[in-house]
């Protein structure tokens, strides 16, 4: 999509079975994630780590299903269908992959630093495949 781009910083498993990725649509995974503003050393907005820290596990990944998370907008998928498992990366989520397609304002997670994103930001994200737990 228009102004979505996926960097990976360090490759996932070379592995061929579909534990290994890439994620399908539907499939259990565990993502370690941080959402910047302003840039990939902006603000952050929302994380795994920060989402973790208010549950009794307090581990600093999700689990969550792919392309059907209603809190992750449809950015997320679209990095994460190109991941194998291990692999780091980063991706630039343009408004119209964001929630609304970007015209609304977005809320901040409520630990986070940034509480309120205007409409039409481009947001910033790096994130971590740590596992599929069901393809």
């Amino acid at each position: 999509p228009d102004g979505f781009s996926y960097e990976t910083l360090e490759p996932g498993t070379d592995g061929t079975a579909p534990r290994d990725g890439p994620v399908k649509y539907a499939a259990r995974i565990w993502l370690r994630f941080t959402g910047h503003v302003d840039g990939f050393d902006g603000p952050i907005f929302d994380s795994s780590a920060i989402r973790g820290k208010r549950k009794p596990s307090q581990k600093d990944y999700v689990e969550i299903t792919a392309g059907l998370e209603p809190t992750f907008a449809p950015g997320m998928w679209e990095a994460v269908k190109l991941m194998k498992v291990g692999e780091k990366g980063r991706f630039v989520q343009p408004p119209a992959l964001s929630f609304g397609e970007g015209k609304t304002v977005i809320e901040g997670d409520e630990d986070s630093q940034v509480k309120k994103i205007p409409a039409g930001s481009t947001l910033y994200y790096d994130v971590e495949l740590l596992k599929i737990v069901r393809p």
